[in-house]
């Protein structure tokens, strides 16, 4: 049958078959359009101290890094 750790096959938000699929960090499976946190009311907190987000990116388009505190 079908493998627990496969990643699924249909966007845990629009339920549409997609290609490429992407795991969030909340445990969820997304297609593009809905991967980024504020497309899918993401319920992974992600604060000043967790360290997880390392780059931001400028208006542009570049990333540059974060000085630690």
């Amino acid at each position: 049958m079908s493998d627990k750790n496969s990643i699924k096959k249909k966007c845990f938000f629009c339920k549409k078959k997609k290609l490429v699929m992407l795991k969030c960090t909340c445990g969820n499976t997304y297609c593009l359009d809905h991967y980024s946190p504020g497309n899918h009311n993401c319920k992974k907190s992600f604060d000043k101290n967790s360290g997880e987000l390392s780059l931001t990116t400028e208006a542009t388009g570049e990333f540059r890094k974060v000085d630690k505190i």
